[in-house]
């Protein structure tokens, strides 16, 4: 990760990240609210008004863990842009068990809160989500993007518009808990974390 700064005047400053990969990296996706956080809505609304943890259990564990294996994360979300700055704050800090959330792009949508909190009540996700992740296909070559975590048919959509199996499509439920393809079984992120050296070889 690479931090640049826009100055406009002394008192007119703006920092980004600028992250270098290689174009064979393993990327995973990750939606944000419903995914990391508890709830779509809630996820965007309540962390700008209370300090409590509205995250789902084991998430930074598990995503750490598949880290450590050599994947990159990328973070996806309908949140607007006003909320870019909270949102990278939040999955930079977000620590449980010890163990944080891997580094990575945090991407949002370019537009205003109401009309983002308005496609998520009206579940309009995609149209925001399947533009967006397809324009990011074009910079690396359909395999680099190995696997996507979501919590809605519109996180698949987009997951499969770059050609991610559904195999390694994983959506969560609003219980928390995941249907591993194949064997059917359902589990939490905590007993997500025994499939990771089986499913991120």
């Amino acid at each position: 990760m690479n931090i640049a700064t826009f100055s406009v005047s002394e008192k007119r400053k703006l920092s980004c990240s600028i992250f270098l990969w290689n174009y064979d990296d393993k990327i995973v996706i990750s939606d944000i609210d419903g995914t990391i956080t508890k709830s779509d809505v809630l996820g965007i609304i309540l962390p700008l008004v209370s300090k409590k943890d509205w995250s789902w259990e084991n998430v930074a564990p598990l995503f750490s863990r598949i880290s450590d294996k050599g994947y990159k994360f990328l973070y996806l979300s309908s949140r607007a842009i006003g909320t870019a700055n909270f949102t990278r704050n939040y999955i930079r800090n977000l620590t449980q068990e010890k163990r944080k959330l891997p580094l990575g792009p945090v991407i949002v949508s370019p537009d205003t809160l109401f009309k983002a909190i308005l496609r998520e009540v009206l579940r309009k996700s995609e149209q925001f989500k399947v533009p967006c992740v397809k324009n990011l296909g074009g910079l690396f070559p359909s395999s680099a993007f190995y696997a996507g975590f979501g919590n809605r048919e519109s996180d698949t959509k987009a997951y499969q518009s770059i050609e991610i199996s559904d195999s390694r499509i994983f959506i969560i439920s609003d219980k928390g808990n995941f249907e591993l393809p194949e064997t059917q079984k359902k589990i939490k992120y905590f007993g997500f974390i025994d499939y990771v050296d089986l499913l991120f070889k």
